[in-house]
């Protein structure tokens, strides 16, 4: 008597064994170095402006997605079309607001400093001093 666990374990079995082993990590031609640069030119900013942690810390969580083995492909795209792809859109969220969406769920990215704070000269994370004591009730300065 064949029962729904030996099939469903078969099925899964077959499924599993149809797909690349590569599939869960960043390809090993693409490197943190190729990463920085394909950010830089995602977020118009030069390469030396990321902050090294952050890079760091972005590529190693973004490298555990499946779809990190479309990297090389959408460093080869002009910025434009590369930002307009989803995995593209994911890369600059995770820049901007240093969280990577991962199958789990969302996760804060440790060192990762969002971009979204210098993004405006006016901008500063919460908890953060913006100034001097009462600088927030003196006009802006130009």
């Amino acid at each position: 008597m064949v029962q729904r666990r030996t099939v469903l374990i078969a099925g899964l079995a077959s499924t599993v064994a149809g797909l690349p082993l590569a599939w869960a990590t960043a390809p090993s031609s693409f490197e943190l170095a190729d990463f920085v640069q394909l950010s830089a030119k995602l977020t118009g900013r030069t390469p030396s402006s990321l902050n090294n942690k952050a890079a760091n810390a972005l590529f190693a969580a973004l490298s555990t997605l499946p779809s990190a083995r479309q990297l090389p492909e959408l460093a080869q795209l002009p910025a434009n079309e590369a930002a307009d792809t989803p995995l593209g859109r994911e890369l600059l969220a995770a820049w901007y607001t240093g969280v990577v969406q991962l199958p789990t769920g969302p996760q804060r990215v440790a060192g990762a400093a969002p971009l979204a704070w210098s993004a405006a000269h006016f901008l500063h994370a919460p908890a953060t001093c913006g100034g001097a004591t009462g600088a927030w009730a003196l006009p802006p300065q130009a």
